[in-house]
């Protein structure tokens, strides 16, 4: 008897060895050749317990764009955790694998590189683990390369940010570009958040720091969920810390868009989850009030200039619009704001009567002083904004009164501001400024009366633009060639076209006019709606129509229909300066989406 049962303990044993969920199973190869499309037709690699995977997933708010991405497969929605082209998101009909000399490429829809992390052949496999870190690796199971050692904005428990290593926050919820924040464990040793310059990776100053100039290490996300800066000594400084484990609780830390750093959990047995919701739950975050932390000398703050941040219920950020504003881009929260009306002019005088001061309690803008007046009661801060034609915002408290220009910068409401904003908003045609959602709604309608009225001399310059950006959009990788760069001007990325080209671009143009009322589908008889509607649709290849070379390289036309669409903006100041166009075409800067071009604020 005591025989048998020590047999039967051998073979349990043995078992367990050989089983896939074994402890020592910490990875399946991906085998040199392997390959995933964007079609659908092949299924993401998976860790071995299948709670992360490595892919394509579509951008939230354009499904013909693609992200190549690391996520979280058992959670109640699909959680990035790592990406690697947020800002060249590709078309479908890429691909990425493991190539036949061993490199991870990802190449988009002409098979052209994206990405390729480790240009170098002789790596032997690649991997998922269970951690969610994907690894190139030799032979001899040495990593080349791996995900956890270049992030983007999430660590996961074990994995580590040594000395000059960073988070970056993608752009906004849905876009995962570069974003506004980053997240820095410093060469010095200072573990430090700082806010970003777009669209260069300068920095403002720091929002928050540990202050460990030559002591600190490096940044642990242990396996008991707490996430600490290692000093040199070994002692730590904890930066977030959770009460639920690792083996209950998937965990991740994400500096989010709102340049918050924020500890999520997320139960992995819904069945068992207790009081804890099946979703991610924030258990932690650093800095509590991004609203109040973001305060250097440049910079519009939290929120975009002109706008004011707002802490909500959930400690998140909420940019906001003053009276009378509206965000430069309706369709991002997060941009500047610009007034709806016309600004009061310093050359007539005589027009105070077309203002007034709206206010608003609690609420400053604390980088925009120009003046100081203390001892003022209100009524005189009213009178000193409404007769002086720079005063754009008055701030009344206690008995000081500070004046402030435009743009306004690090804008907050809040209980612990105190005081009152007088805020100068115009009175003449106000009515005419309809709000974002009025326009929305009027959207489609205004595109139709547009044109039966008759167009402006503006409008018919921009729809010459958009012509001939269009006809380079279409006709770009036919003509590309018969670009001439003058060589006294290549440092300042400005380009020559012949007569001759410009002629062939002109005969381009007349072979589509803006409007077109005979053409059978309604959607298309104006060029710039019907343009801006196939960039929506994912339909880029609709507008090239039959053009074969045109349709080898989408992801150039895609970018190039994108800069066309910023520049034939109705509103002036929506449109980008020619540097910034240049920038834009040699992907020297990320394109952002357009609004819509019918959008009249």
């Amino acid at each position: 008897m005591l025989f048998l049962s020590k047999l039967l303990l051998l073979l349990l044993l043995v078992l367990l060895l050989l089983s896939p969920s074994a402890s020592a199973q910490s990875y399946q190869n991906i085998s040199l050749g392997s390959n995933l499309t964007t079609s659908g037709t092949t299924t993401p690699w998976l860790s071995p317990s299948g709670e992360f995977a490595v892919g394509f997933l579509p951008v939230p708010t354009n499904s013909s764009l693609f992200l190549l991405a690391i996520w979280f497969t058992k959670t109640k929605e699909k959680t990035i955790v790592w990406y690697a082209n947020g800002n060249r998101p590709v078309l479908s009909g890429s691909q990425f694998g493991l190539t036949s000399d061993g490199q991870l490429l990802l190449t988009d829809s002409n098979g052209k590189s994206v990405w390729n992390p480790f240009p170098s052949t002789g790596s032997s496999y690649a991997a998922l683990l269970d951690t969610g870190n994907l690894i190139l690796a030799s032979a001899d199971s040495t990593p080349n390369w791996q995900s956890f050692t270049v992030p983007t904005d999430t660590i996961l428990p074990i994995q580590n940010l040594p000395k000059n290593t960073k988070l970056r926050s993608h752009l906004d919820d849905d876009n995962y570009a570069d974003g506004r924040f980053e997240f820095s464990m410093q060469g010095d040793g200072n573990l430090v958040m700082y806010p970003l310059a777009l669209p260069t990776d300068s920095v403002y100053s720091a929002y928050w720091a540990t202050m460990t100039v030559n002591t600190g290490s490096q940044v642990v996300f242990d396996s008991s969920g707490t996430l600490y800066l290692e000093l040199e000594n070994k002692s730590r400084i904890n930066v977030t810390t959770s009460d639920v484990s690792t083996a209950d609780f998937y965990q991740r830390v994400t500096l989010d868009p709102d340049g918050v750093l924020r500890h999520y959990v997320h139960p992995k047995d819904a069945m068992k989850k207790g009081s804890w919701r099946n979703d991610w739950t924030v258990i932690a975050s650093e800095p509590s009030d991004i609203c109040q932390r973001v305060n250097g000398d440049t910079g519009s703050g939290a929120c975009g200039f002109n706008s004011y941040c707002q802490l909500n219920e959930n400690k998140s950020r909420t940019c906001r619009c003053p009276p009378s504003y509206s965000f430069l881009d309706p369709g991002n929260p997060y941009s500047s704001c610009k007034p709806d009306f016309v600004a009061p002019s310093c050359s007539g005088g005589g027009d105070q009567e077309f203002f007034e001061l709206r206010e608003m309690a609690n609420t400053d803008w604390p980088g925009s002083d120009y003046e100081h007046y203390r001892s003022f009661n209100e009524d005189q801060c009213r009178e000193s904004c409404m007769d002086d034609c720079l005063c754009a915002v008055a701030i009344f408290r206690g008995a000081d009164c500070w004046k402030k220009r435009l743009p306004l910068s690090k804008g907050r409401i809040g209980s612990y501001v105190g005081g009152k904003a007088l805020i100068k908003v115009g009175t003449r045609n106000t009515s005419s400024f309809p709000s974002p959602e009025q326009q929305s709604e009027k959207n489609e309608n205004d595109r139709k009366v547009w044109l039966p009225v008759g167009l402006s001399s503006l409008t018919v310059s921009l729809i010459i633009l958009f012509g001939s950006v269009t006809a380079l959009v279409v006709l770009s990788s036919a003509y590309h060639r018969r670009l001439r760069v003058d060589s006294n001007i290549v440092g300042s990325s400005l380009r020559c076209f012949t007569y001759k080209e410009l002629e062939v671009a002109t005969k381009i143009i007349s072979c589509r006019r803006n409007l077109e009322l005979e053409l059978p589908r309604e959607e298309e008889t104006v060029l710039v709606y019907w343009a801006y509607d196939c960039y929506k649709q994912g339909r880029v290849d609709a507008l090239v129509g039959n053009d074969e070379e045109a349709m080898t390289d989408l992801d150039g036309v895609l970018r190039l229909l994108m800069v066309a669409i910023w520049c034939i903006q109705e509103d002036p100041s929506r449109r980008p300066t020619m540097k910034s166009v240049w920038q834009m075409l040699d992907c020297a800067i990320v394109v952002p989406a357009p609004p819509d071009p019918s959008l009249i604020n």
